[in-house]
Protein backbone atom coordinates (compact mmCIF):
# COMPACT_ATOMS: atom_id res chain seq x y z
CA UNK A 1 0.00 0.00 0.00
CA UNK A 2 2.82 2.42 0.85
CA UNK A 3 4.32 1.89 -2.60
CA UNK A 4 1.01 2.84 -4.23
CA UNK A 5 0.70 5.93 -2.02
CA UNK A 6 4.27 6.94 -2.93
CA UNK A 7 3.43 6.51 -6.63
CA UNK A 8 0.45 8.87 -6.37
CA UNK A 9 2.45 11.34 -4.28
CA UNK A 10 5.13 11.35 -6.98
CA UNK A 11 2.61 12.69 -9.47
CA UNK A 12 2.95 16.12 -7.84
CA UNK A 13 6.21 16.45 -9.75
CA UNK A 14 4.42 15.94 -13.07
CA UNK A 15 1.54 17.48 -14.97
CA UNK A 16 -0.84 15.24 -13.02
CA UNK A 17 -1.00 16.16 -9.36
CA UNK A 18 -3.38 15.24 -6.57
CA UNK A 19 -4.04 16.43 -3.04
CA UNK A 20 -4.74 13.10 -1.36
CA UNK A 21 -6.33 9.69 -1.52
CA UNK A 22 -9.78 8.19 -1.09
CA UNK A 23 -9.43 4.82 0.63
CA UNK A 24 -12.44 2.63 -0.13
CA UNK A 25 -13.62 -0.19 2.12
CA UNK A 26 -11.59 0.86 5.15
CA UNK A 27 -12.22 -1.06 8.39
CA UNK A 28 -15.17 -0.07 10.56
CA UNK A 29 -14.43 -2.44 13.44
CA UNK A 30 -11.45 -2.28 15.78
CA UNK A 31 -10.10 -5.75 15.15
CA UNK A 32 -6.63 -7.01 14.36
CA UNK A 33 -4.35 -4.29 13.06
CA UNK A 34 -7.17 -1.98 11.84
CA UNK A 35 -6.01 0.98 13.94
CA UNK A 36 -2.41 0.63 12.84
CA UNK A 37 -3.43 0.26 9.19
CA UNK A 38 -5.59 3.43 9.24
CA UNK A 39 -2.93 5.38 11.10
CA UNK A 40 -0.21 4.31 8.66
CA UNK A 41 -2.11 5.03 5.44
CA UNK A 42 -3.30 8.40 6.75
CA UNK A 43 0.18 9.38 7.92
CA UNK A 44 1.68 8.34 4.58
CA UNK A 45 -0.65 10.69 2.69
CA UNK A 46 0.00 13.54 5.12
CA UNK A 47 3.78 13.14 4.94
CA UNK A 48 4.37 12.19 1.30
CA UNK A 49 4.63 14.63 -1.61
CA UNK A 50 0.95 15.39 -2.16
CA UNK A 51 -0.12 18.92 -2.89
CA UNK A 52 -1.46 21.09 -0.09
CA UNK A 53 -4.01 20.93 1.33
CA UNK A 54 -3.61 17.19 1.74
CA UNK A 55 -6.82 15.18 1.97
CA UNK A 56 -7.39 11.73 3.47
CA UNK A 57 -10.79 10.07 2.96
CA UNK A 58 -11.74 6.80 4.63
CA UNK A 59 -14.81 4.92 3.43
CA UNK A 60 -15.94 2.24 5.84
CA UNK A 61 -19.49 2.86 4.53
CA UNK A 62 -20.79 2.96 8.09
CA UNK A 63 -20.00 4.75 11.33
CA UNK A 64 -16.66 3.31 12.46
CA UNK A 65 -15.78 2.16 15.94
CA UNK A 66 -14.69 5.17 18.00
CA UNK A 67 -11.22 3.63 18.49
CA UNK A 68 -10.62 3.91 14.74
CA UNK A 69 -11.05 7.69 14.80
CA UNK A 70 -8.15 8.47 17.14
CA UNK A 71 -6.05 9.32 14.07
CA UNK A 72 -8.92 10.68 11.99
CA UNK A 73 -9.29 11.07 8.29
CA UNK A 74 -10.24 14.47 6.93
CA UNK A 75 -13.50 12.91 5.73
CA UNK A 76 -15.10 9.61 6.73
CA UNK A 77 -17.97 8.10 4.75
CA UNK A 78 -20.39 7.12 7.52
CA UNK A 79 -23.10 5.82 5.20
CA UNK A 80 -22.77 4.24 1.79
CA UNK A 81 -25.77 2.40 0.52
CA UNK A 82 -29.13 2.32 -1.17
CA UNK A 83 -31.61 5.10 -0.65
CA UNK A 84 -34.09 2.67 0.92
CA UNK A 85 -31.50 1.74 3.60
CA UNK A 86 -30.63 5.26 4.73
CA UNK A 87 -30.50 5.36 8.54
CA UNK A 88 -32.94 7.45 10.53
CA UNK A 89 -31.67 10.93 11.31
CA UNK A 90 -31.84 10.46 15.10
CA UNK A 91 -30.03 7.11 14.96
CA UNK A 92 -27.18 8.55 12.89
CA UNK A 93 -26.92 11.69 15.01
CA UNK A 94 -26.46 9.61 18.18
CA UNK A 95 -23.74 7.48 16.57
CA UNK A 96 -21.88 10.53 15.25
CA UNK A 97 -22.07 12.39 18.56
CA UNK A 98 -20.29 9.47 20.20
CA UNK A 99 -17.34 10.09 17.85
CA UNK A 100 -17.02 13.74 18.94
CA UNK A 101 -15.99 15.15 15.58
CA UNK A 102 -17.45 17.92 13.41
CA UNK A 103 -20.03 17.53 10.64
CA UNK A 104 -17.32 18.61 8.17
CA UNK A 105 -15.64 15.28 8.86
CA UNK A 106 -18.50 13.12 7.54
CA UNK A 107 -19.95 12.06 4.20
CA UNK A 108 -22.91 10.07 2.83
CA UNK A 109 -22.91 8.23 -0.52
CA UNK A 110 -26.50 7.38 -1.44
CA UNK A 111 -27.18 5.29 -4.54
CA UNK A 112 -30.17 3.53 -6.09
CA UNK A 113 -32.39 6.53 -5.47
CA UNK A 114 -35.66 5.94 -7.35
CA UNK A 115 -35.62 7.67 -10.75
CA UNK A 116 -39.12 8.99 -10.11
CA UNK A 117 -38.33 10.44 -6.69
CA UNK A 118 -40.01 13.81 -6.21
CA UNK A 119 -38.13 17.06 -5.82
CA UNK A 120 -39.53 17.27 -2.29
CA UNK A 121 -38.16 13.82 -1.44
CA UNK A 122 -34.71 14.85 -2.73
CA UNK A 123 -34.95 17.93 -0.51
CA UNK A 124 -35.83 15.70 2.48
CA UNK A 125 -32.64 13.66 1.92
CA UNK A 126 -30.61 16.86 2.05
CA UNK A 127 -32.46 18.28 5.04
CA UNK A 128 -32.25 14.95 6.85
CA UNK A 129 -28.44 14.94 6.92
CA UNK A 130 -27.43 18.60 6.71
CA UNK A 131 -26.90 19.09 10.46
CA UNK A 132 -24.72 16.01 10.83
CA UNK A 133 -22.93 15.53 7.49
CA UNK A 134 -21.08 18.04 5.32
CA UNK A 135 -20.49 15.87 2.23
CA UNK A 136 -23.38 14.27 0.35
CA UNK A 137 -23.54 12.45 -2.97
CA UNK A 138 -26.89 11.17 -4.26
CA UNK A 139 -27.39 9.23 -7.49
CA UNK A 140 -30.04 7.07 -9.08
CA UNK A 141 -27.27 4.82 -10.31
CA UNK A 142 -27.67 1.21 -9.21
CA UNK A 143 -25.93 -2.14 -9.45
CA UNK A 144 -22.28 -2.54 -10.38
CA UNK A 145 -22.29 0.74 -12.33
CA UNK A 146 -23.86 2.83 -9.58
CA UNK A 147 -20.99 5.32 -9.58
CA UNK A 148 -20.31 5.36 -13.32
CA UNK A 149 -21.86 8.81 -13.60
CA UNK A 150 -23.70 11.47 -11.70
CA UNK A 151 -27.19 10.15 -12.36
CA UNK A 152 -30.12 11.52 -14.32
CA UNK A 153 -31.13 14.06 -11.63
CA UNK A 154 -27.68 15.52 -10.90
CA UNK A 155 -28.44 19.10 -11.90
CA UNK A 156 -31.68 19.07 -9.92
CA UNK A 157 -29.84 17.69 -6.89
CA UNK A 158 -27.23 20.44 -7.15
CA UNK A 159 -29.89 23.15 -7.47
CA UNK A 160 -31.45 21.91 -4.22
CA UNK A 161 -28.10 21.93 -2.47
CA UNK A 162 -27.46 25.57 -3.24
Amino acid sequence: MRDEIATYAGWSKSEIAIHGIYFDKTPAEDVGDARTYLKNISAAVRHEGFLEPRLVVHNPGTVPNVNLTSYPADVTVVFEGEYKNMPKKEEMRAKLQALEHRREDYAYLVHSTPENISRGALRRIINGVRRDVEWLFVTDGAGDGKYDGYGSRWEEFLSLMW
